[in-house]
Formats: structure tokens, sequence, C-alpha cells
């Protein structure tokens, strides 16, 4: 109970986005922000495949005025070669997305933290596309087993 107690105490201190995946999935996104940080826009992206993934963008300002973009999602787990393609279209549709979002906002200078689980490795065509687009060029990319 006092686990239980600690958590609900914890979630006060919270604000979430989320995002339900499509169809008859019961899973989906949540983004849980600290309520020092304004969220000044949630853009939900529904990529419309047959595995019904979806990603978040959020446009925080920061405590220091500072302004985010936080993308992520859940991509497709590669378990046969179409999902190889789906992953692709899946992470192009995220990087067109933010580019999209920077054009119509006039954020271009905003830096953006891309998050998720890209369910591949580092050096698949994913992570691939990701360092060549320079998603990742103000960053280091993680992974678990860097992490561990």
């Amino acid at each position: 109970m006092m686990l239980w107690n600690s958590l609900i105490h914890s979630l006060k201190k919270v604000q979430n986005s989320q995002l339900k995946r499509t169809g008859f999935k019961t899973d989906g996104l949540a983004i849980l922000i600290d309520r020092s940080i304004n969220i000044l826009s949630v853009s939900p992206i529904r990529f419309n495949d047959i595995n019904r993934r979806v990603a978040l963008l959020v446009h925080l300002l920061l405590p220091e005025e500072q302004e985010v973009l936080l993308m992520t999602t859940h991509l497709t787990y590669y378990s046969n070669y179409i999902h190889k393609f789906l992953r692709m279209s899946q992470i192009k549709q995220v990087n067109s997305e933010i580019e999209s979002y920077q054009k119509k906002n006039n954020v271009q200078h905003v830096p953006v933290v891309l998050a998720g689980d890209f369910n591949g490795c580092p050096k698949d065509a994913v992570y691939n596309y990701v360092v060549e687009k320079g998603l990742c060029r103000h960053t280091k990319l993680f992974t678990i087993k860097s992490l561990a």
C-alpha cells in the first residue's frame, strides 16, 4: 500500500500526453512531463499501416524559457521481411512530421529529442537513416546495451 500511495503522490507531480494505437489494440504511447514544463502543443501521428503504430510530437517550453520538440514512437518489431519496409516507412514519416511541424510553426531552431522503442539495433536500416538524416546530430544514440 505504501508503494501505491507513493506512486499516486508522484503522479500528481506530472502531466501526461498519450495516444492509443488505432483499431482494436489497447496499448499506445504516453509521455509523462513534470508540471514545471509547459506543454505548448501535442501532435498525434497515426501511421495507418497494418501494425497500427503511432507517434507523439510534443512541443515543450522548459522553465528556463527554452523550447524543445519531443517525439516518441514505437516502431514495428522486425520479425519478417515486410516489417523491414514498415519500419523504414514509419521512421520516414516521423522525420517528415518533425520537419512539417518545424516549418509550419517556424521552429526550425528548436532542439528535437527523438525517443522511443525502435525495435532495432545499431547499424540496421532505421538506425542508419536516423544518423544519415541528421536526426541525432546533436546527441548520442543510446541503446540498451550501451546503457548497461
